[in-house]
């Protein structure tokens, strides 16, 4: 997707339960390009409403969650991702 995108878009994973050298030590190691938030008290999941992995949002330039969904289902977040680039609701 951010090759697609370039900087239009930014990706982030949210890593749950896990302490912050485990998860950045393990992400470094996988090679993963796009960055890992580290929540230690779960506010980002509390934040989103997330309480079943994966879960995954698409967040509009204008801040407002676009898409929302449990299980990965990539066809449609690429159509999320479109739409909120331009500009549909």
């Amino acid at each position: 997707m951010q090759a697609k995108w370039g900087s239009r878009v930014a990706i982030y994973c949210v890593n749950v339960n896990d302490g912050a050298d485990l998860v950045r030590k393990w992400w470094k190691e996988q090679g993963f390009p796009m960055p890992v938030v580290v929540q230690p008290q779960g506010q980002v999941s509390r934040a989103f409403g997330v309480h079943t992995l994966a879960t995954n949002c698409v967040v509009g330039p204008d801040g407002v969650v676009r898409y929302y969904s449990v299980g990965y289902d990539e066809a449609a977040i690429l159509r999320a991702v479109e739409q909120s680039l331009a500009g549909a609701p």
